[in-house]
């Protein structure tokens, strides 16, 4: 009786070994690629942490990979919503970024203006975002995320000031959505 538990045991668990160790090999000839496209997908279903995993494990096998640096920073700074500790990771990691693209890179630029919001800091999301339309005028992109950012200014007044201190810079982020529109 022995010898058939036995039999069945091996029969059962030797073929998900045998598949745990294909994957495994299968997973060191995984490419940069390969763990960015696994990094965004973990990231779509809101696992920030995993996907932080996989674009670390893309920076090994390419550490020049920027697309690499630019995910693996927003992953990081969704995780700082929750926990501030992340949003010095995802500095570190566009710290990086600018090494090897320089600060000008556009990813870079973006990725710092929505690392800053995430922050509170309006006014350094609201100095990028400035630069990016006034740079590429036809971008709907920019004059939208401009608008966002100078909305949100204008609640961070309002929440501090009181009301009718934050109505100007409202018009402002009302302006900048029409231009947005105009342009559109």
């Amino acid at each position: 009786m022995k010898l058939g538990v036995r039999v069945r045991w091996t029969l059962c668990v030797l073929p998900m070994f045998l598949a745990h160790e294909a994957l495994a090999e299968e997973g060191s000839m995984a490419t940069a690629g390969d763990y960015i496209v696994q990094g965004e997908q973990m990231l779509r279903v809101g696992n920030q942490l995993g996907a932080a995993f996989k674009f670390e494990r893309a920076l090994e096998r390419d550490p020049k990979n920027i697309n690499a640096y630019v995910k693996l920073a927003h992953a990081y700074t969704e995780m700082g919503n929750t926990y501030a500790v992340y949003f010095s990771k995802a500095e570190s990691t566009y710290a990086r970024m600018a090494a090897l693209a320089g600060k000008e890179n556009l990813e870079y630029r973006k990725g710092w203006a929505k690392l800053s919001l995430a922050q509170w800091n309006v006014d350094g999301a609201i100095a990028i975002y400035d630069e990016l339309a006034a740079e590429h005028p036809d971008s709907c992109e920019y004059l939208m995320l401009l608008s966002e950012a100078q909305r949100l200014k204008g609640l961070q007044i309002q929440e501090a000031e009181g009301r009718d201190a934050s109505i100007s810079q409202l018009d402002v982020a009302e302006k900048t959505v029409r231009k947005a529109m105009e342009t559109c």
